[in-house]
């Protein structure tokens, strides 16, 4: 067996292969598929204890972090992605998208991402500063109110159409169309949306009748909410206004939506680097 002590900065006694096996044994394996352990990921105790027993080499934690840092990968918590989302369907929307924004989006048309969501004041928590020994306290009424927002997005300019409403539904939603439309006169607005229920309803079909020469929607594959660049803008909102923060009330919660409109408003730079649309 190789035993070495590795000065800073000097390359592990491993070959390039053995560092690449390193790299996809923590993409594409966990250490329980493997027999080698009851975790579900690997973490550098185990890939240590890994290292020395396939490639007989005792190489430390901190050297094995250095290695995976050069490899290219990161300690970063997962997200989430829908099970159900179909991947050709998605692909394929990908390519109707961007075949739309080559070919037929002029300067009397504007392609707009549209979401809705709701804010309470249900407190998500965040890491934070505090005190050591004294875990900083968020207090709360025990009873949730709620703001519900509809939200439009131009990926080109970064400009946002933000409406509160008391709900989100087929009538709320019909009244932040109406404002697109007096946002945006005289262009045809292309819409990208999910497929709530609440975008298929019998009195928005009968408003697109005679509005059709106004609208025209596109519609995400089901369980696909990582092509909608607005879901990033709802995230940080509510990481801006509710994380960490006590809300008294319905109107508390309005005033800090306010706060983060205004906010965004004069700087759509920011907006479309939040969204992954800068450049």
């Amino acid at each position: 067996m190789l035993h070495r002590d590795f000065a800073p900065g000097r390359e592990p006694f491993l070959t390039e292969e053995q560092q690449e096996e390193i790299k996809q044994l923590v993409l594409t394996t966990t250490p329980v598929e493997l027999g080698w352990d009851v975790a579900s990921a690997w973490n550098t105790k185990l890939l240590q204890s890994y290292v020395e027993k396939h490639f007989g080499v005792c190489i430390s934690r901190e050297a094995l972090r250095k290695l995976l840092h050069r490899k290219g990968l990161s300690w970063t918590r997962p997200t989430y992605t829908l099970a159900k989302g179909d991947p050709d369907r998605q692909k394929n929307f990908e390519k109707q998208i961007d075949f739309i924004k080559k070919n037929l989006m002029d300067p009397d048309s504007v392609l707009l991402y549209l979401d809705e969501t709701h804010i309470r004041s249900y407190h998500v928590l965040r890491s934070t500063w505090s005190e050591v020994g004294r875990q900083k306290q968020v207090p709360t009424f025990g009873h949730h109110a709620h703001v519900s927002l509809f939200g439009a997005v131009n990926i080109h300019d970064g400009e946002t159409v933000l409406h509160q409403t008391t709900a989100a539904n087929a009538a709320t939603f019909l009244d932040f169309l109406r404002m697109l439309k007096e946002r945006y006169p005289d262009r045809l607005m292309v819409l990208v949306l999910d497929n709530a229920r609440i975008h298929h309803a019998k009195m928005v079909k009968e408003f697109l009748r005679e509005e059709g020469q106004c609208f025209h929607f596109i519609y995400l594959p089901p369980y696909s909410p990582q092509l909608n660049p607005i879901e990033r803008l709802w995230k940080w909102l509510k990481d801006t206004v509710i994380a960490n923060v006590f809300h008294k009330d319905r109107n508390d919660i309005i005033q800090a939506i306010t706060r983060f409109v205004n906010y965004i408003h004069e700087r759509p730079e920011e907006v479309l680097q939040r969204l992954g649309c800068a450049g």
